[in-house]
């Protein structure tokens, strides 16, 4: 969109998030996150699975863990969520009671 025009006002159109494995990055046209190496597990085990909830033992499994050992799990979301809504003022993901977690953005891989 030129500088000099702005959006309608009722008008919503949901951007796509650009998650790039390889530098750890997620990103739209205007900003950028850089993610650690656990947040990029995070986001790619959430992506695989975006049709469906993720169960913590999923995302745990998914960030190479011991699913019983394993304990900062939240910790770990907790500062992703943070990072991303800092940066894009919206939050990446929910909670979905007594059952895990799921993507509320709509989040794409680079190759």
């Amino acid at each position: 969109m030129p500088a000099n025009q702005t959006p309608p006002s009722h008008s919503y159109t949901p951007e796509t998030w650009l998650f790039d494995f390889a530098s750890r990055e997620l990103c739209t046209g205007t900003a950028g996150i850089q993610l650690t190496a656990i947040e990029s597990l995070l986001i790619k085990t959430l992506m695989l699975n975006e049709a469906r909830i993720c169960s913590k033992q999923e995302l745990i499994s998914g960030i190479d863990k011991d699913i019983n050992n394993y304990k900062g799990l939240e910790m770990c979301l907790s500062r992703l969520q943070s990072k991303f809504k800092d940066t894009f003022g919206e939050r990446l993901f929910r909670s979905v009671r007594n059952r895990g977690y799921c993507l509320v953005q709509d989040v794409k891989s680079v190759y």
